[in-house]
């Protein structure tokens, strides 16, 4: 009798302890792996529709000082990311809209109305316009960056003959417009990059052969981008995106003799 008793308490603390767990719900943490973006910062997809970055650039060429200020911003929305590592993009895709102002070109006087010509249009293919807009589909893979997309610029400038009692004047008021495709790849910090535009250009001015010149031939630009901290031997120097970069280029317009080498300074600076 008391081993059947003994057997019941058994039975019956064994099923009490069963039902009781399954009335408890553990709860488990759950961890998702979080979205970077280029730059290794984690996006808020909820908060974060679109990014918007702020970069101004002084140039140097032809021994002239140019400043310029460009606003740039892709809809993360049309984002299509994959990973080679947990938080490493792999590719994306997506539509780029630029803004860029600029100091302009200025062609104080001239000589040969030819020679004044050529180098208005080198300054242009170089620098771009007044203002210019830019809206491209790009395409990150890997290390590489590719973009097609097409541009609007404004440019308005002047000259006047050098040749003593000439009242000659090249005025130069255009409208550009035309395609553009880009290139880039990346290594060790250091950006490799060729551009490709066309040109169709309305010029309200009085220089028939800007526009002639400039809609007959093509610009390309090859240049090499890289961060000033690569040459610090500081280990707690800023990352790179937050830092200054150094772009040194060359354009040249199909149609015209004279290439543009370039030194820039730029600095990003990101709205998120």
């Amino acid at each position: 009798m008391k081993i059947f008793k003994n057997a019941l308490l058994v039975l019956l603390f064994t099923f009490t302890t069963h039902t009781y767990a399954n009335n408890v719900k553990s709860v488990i943490p759950k961890y998702d792996i979080p979205e970077v973006d280029k730059d290794g910062n984690v996006v808020d997809a909820e908060s974060e529709a679109y990014d918007l970055k702020l970069q101004p650039q002084l140039t140097v060429d032809d021994n002239t000082l140019k400043p310029a200020i460009t606003l740039f911003t892709r809809s993360n929305s049309l984002f299509t990311r994959t990973y080679k590592g947990q938080d490493t993009p792999f590719f994306d895709n997506y539509f780029l809209f630029q803004f860029t102002a600029n100091s302009g070109i200025e062609v104080s006087d001239f000589e040969n109305p030819t020679e004044s010509n050529d180098q208005i249009i080198s300054e242009y293919v170089a620098d771009g316009g007044n203002i210019e807009f830019d809206l491209s589909y790009r395409v990150s893979y890997n290390n590489w960056d590719f973009s097609l997309g097409g541009f609007y610029s404004l440019l308005s400038t002047d000259a006047i003959s050098a040749e003593q009692g000439s009242s000659n004047i090249i005025d130069v008021d255009a409208e550009v417009y035309g395609l553009s495709a880009f290139a880039s790849y990346s290594f060790n910090k250091v950006i490799l990059f060729s551009e490709f535009r066309t040109f169709d250009t309305s010029d309200e001015g009085k220089s028939v052969d800007f526009t002639e010149i400039l809609d007959d031939g093509h610009a390309t630009e090859f240049g090499v981008s890289f961060p000033l901290s690569v040459l610090s031997f500081d280990d707690n120097v800023v990352t790179d995106r937050e830092g200054f970069y150094l772009t040194l280029s060359r354009t040249k317009h199909s149609e015209v003799d004279k290439a543009i080498f370039r030194v820039t300074v730029q600095k990003r600076f990101e709205f998120n």
